[in-house]
């Protein structure tokens, strides 16, 4: 946001909002700030890491945190939520190629949930 320019804050109906103006310039903004997250992390700078997570991090706009809060309360949404995602299986032909998949939904979230641990930890899944 201020290094490119490419994305600005603005108001209306006395709530804030944020808008990219140039995707272009937002990308290069990114790509500015990953190669010195790269750097930073190789030459294991810790004053720039401090640095940046004090300017960026720490300090922030209380009065925007607000707003958000209260955006979001007005929802009426919880504020952590566990679903059962859909489990797709592959159907396959001779040469290997994907000729159709079918979408099933898990009734036991638990076994989902093991399931995707076992993916880490051969263990989990039992």
């Amino acid at each position: 946001m201020d290094k490119t320019g490419a994305i600005e804050r603005y108001s209306q109906n006395g709530k804030s909002y944020i808008r990219v103006k140039d995707y272009q310039k937002m990308r290069q903004g990114v790509g500015q700030l990953l190669a010195e997250l790269m750097r930073i992390k190789g030459e294991g700078d810790y004053a720039a890491i401090k640095t940046l997570v004090d300017k960026y991090g720490v300090h922030f706009d209380t009065s925007l945190r607000d707003q958000v809060v209260t955006r979001f309360k007005a929802l009426d949404l919880p504020t952590y939520w566990a679903g059962v995602n859909p489990q797709l299986t592959a159907q396959f032909d001779a040469g290997g190629g994907v000729t159709s998949v079918r979408v099933t939904y898990p009734r036991d979230p638990v076994g989902q949930y093991l399931r995707y641990a076992s993916m880490y930890d051969a263990g989990l899944g039992r």
